[in-house]
């Protein structure tokens, strides 16, 4: 039971860091001259 909602869970939570991962390379890119002041 508590595999099973582990497992469910841990899909989810991979697609979402795959996101966050886009979107924190983005920011970095993005804002890498601005913090380099």
């Amino acid at each position: 039971k508590v595999a099973k909602r582990k497992l469910g869970t841990h899909k989810r939570a991979k697609k979402k860091r795959e996101e966050m991962s886009n979107v924190l390379r983005k920011m970095r890119a993005g804002g890498a001259g601005d913090k380099k002041k």
